[in-house]
């Protein structure tokens, strides 16, 4: 089974491995910038594209149901081997991590994530 840990609009917006189960390991707060800060980046970056990080203070929160989360699906499908996804890698590192730590067996990251899947010619879904 795939868990793809991106936020829902990754997995919705940016496309998904097909049959792959959405269970975000994080969301994001985001605090505006100087509004001075903001005006300057967006005339000298009009053509390219957002860089958020610039403009925004982003703030990772950790699901703190990811766990149970994917417990459950695992109840529910079966002890199949998990593949965890997404965009690059990283987040999915954290997460397969976390899930092996509290047990789970055969748990991989999908290293290079969901950019990786894509380049691979592996089927995907929802763009």
């Amino acid at each position: 089974m795939v868990i793809d840990v991106r936020t829902a609009g990754e997995y919705i917006y940016a496309g998904h491995p097909l049959e792959a189960i959405s269970v975000p390991i994080f969301s994001y707060a985001y605090k505006p910038k100087d509004i001075k800060l903001r005006i300057n980046f967006a005339k000298k970056e009009q053509n390219r594209a957002l860089d958020a990080h610039k403009v925004y203070e982003i703030t990772p929160i950790e699901n703190k149901n990811f766990l149970e989360d994917v417990k459950k699906i695992r109840h529910k499908l079966g002890n199949k081997p998990i593949l965890v996804i997404c965009r690059i890698g990283g987040r999915s590192k954290y997460a397969a991590n976390l899930l092996a730590k509290n047990g789970m067996r055969e748990v991989y990251n999908v290293d290079g994530g969901f950019l990786e899947w894509k380049r691979a010619k592996l089927p995907y879904g929802g763009e």
